[in-house]
């Protein structure tokens, strides 16, 4: 009893870190953000100039626009950390998954993905254009990986399952968008955004998610290692957006945290 519930308390804070790595990737927008005020070259623009425009390490002119980012250091260490948070919250949350050949898959896309953003960190364009072009692959992985998601997740929870999908098919639409304008030499910036941004839509999402169901878990006397396993949920609509949650830990633990109210309840 004492083994199993001091491996519950590990699972729990392991699942917290987790969701507290992927909250953290939204640094990647605050970088953005204080590069973009110090830029000095033409005037950046949201729907034309790329992302990685910011973080270009001399003043140039490229394609006809005059780059010069001041605070690229910011901008390129924004991109290294936004991958190790992508990958400290996989790995943390390496248990809380269902098993599952296809969820396997999306998540190790999704490995991908961050691996991507520390290549992009540590190549800029300007730098090493190769390795630069193969990280910003990620986007891409990360679309198919949300899709995979979608799938594999299903029978967990089904709004996680459709927020993935949803945000996958975005990206994916956005890479699909974003790599003929780069090769008709047209400026890809909003087509950049919509292929990249769903993935830490999702990330800070599920980051908020994962630590309201590991302090559900903690608050209940019955709670386990297993309780984010294979769970099935369903939203009511009514006065307060609740979320069920179904899990055998020795019996069917059915823990109800609202989230308006904040209240939790839990019953075998």
């Amino acid at each position: 009893m004492v083994q199993d519930e001091r491996r519950s308390l590990t699972s729990d804070r392991a699942v917290i870190l987790g969701g507290l790595c992927w909250i953290l990737t939204l640094e990647f927008f605050v970088g953005q953000a204080i590069a973009q005020l110090a830029w000095t070259g033409a005037p950046y623009s949201l729907t034309n100039n790329e992302i990685s425009d910011l973080g270009v390490t001399v003043c140039e002119t490229v394609k006809g626009d005059y780059l010069c980012s001041p605070l690229h250091n910011v901008m390129n260490v924004s991109f290294v950390l936004a991958g190790i948070f992508i990958l400290l919250g996989l790995y943390f949350t390496r248990h809380a998954w269902p098993k599952g050949r296809v969820t396997r898959i999306g998540l190790s896309f999704l490995v991908f993905a961050g691996l991507g953003k520390i290549t992009v960190g540590l190549s800029p364009e300007n730098v090493d254009p190769t390795a630069h072009i193969i990280g910003s692959l990620g986007f891409i992985f990360s679309g198919v990986g949300l899709v995979l998601l979608g799938r594999g997740l299903r029978q967990w929870r089904r709004w996680v399952a459709n927020l993935s999908l949803v945000l996958g098919i975005i990206s994916i639409i956005g890479s699909l968008l974003l790599f003929p304008a780069l090769a008709l030499n047209h400026d890809g910036g909003a087509a950049e955004r919509l292929a990249d941004y769903p993935m830490f839509v999702w990330f800070s999402v599920l980051g908020v998610c994962l630590l309201g169901w590991a302090k559900a878990s903690g608050s209940s006397s019955h709670a386990s290692s297993g309780l984010l396993q294979r769970p099935e949920v369903r939203f009511r609509h009514g006065r307060s957006k609740s979320c069920e949650v179904s899990t055998v830990t020795g019996g069917t633990e059915l823990l109800r945290y609202a989230w308006i109210s904040g209240a939790v309840q839990g019953s075998n």
